[in-house]
């Protein structure tokens, strides 16, 4: 990754056509056998300790998954390193824990920023 100059890294990471383009060669007709698609790389970790199951989000260019968990008012940020390459490493980015319970999330990608939207409300 030394050797990637940030734009190239941008890229890679921040590249939302790599799904169009797949589903756009993987298209078939309806009612036709499609193309089997094959995964390039299986990923499986614990998002945290206690077991209890956590909500996930791929962000657009699949590089990085946010985790969530109501139960724990935890957002967790987890690099999985570039796209089209096997995956080598999980690694945790950022953790946020939340002082209240929220009912809605949204994610947007604008540029090198991942906005991460959240709904509230104060549990009494």
């Amino acid at each position: 990754m030394e050797t990637l100059d940030l734009d190239r890294l941008r890229k890679l990471a921040l590249c939302p056509h790599r799904w169009d383009a797949l589903v756009n060669k993987c298209t078939h007709d309806a009612g036709h056998p499609g193309h089997k698609l094959t995964p390039k790389s299986k990923i499986s970790f614990r998002a945290n300790e206690e077991g209890i199951r956590e909500g996930s989000d791929l962000i657009p260019g699949g590089r990085y998954l946010l985790t969530t968990s109501t139960e724990l008012h935890t957002l967790k940020l987890w690099d999985l390193g570039l796209p089209g390459k096997g995956v080598e490493t999980v690694a945790l980015v950022a953790e946020k824990t939340l002082d209240d319970t929220w009912e809605d999330l949204e994610i947007s990608v604008y540029g090198e920023c991942i906005r991460v939207i959240i709904g509230t409300y104060e549990s009494t």
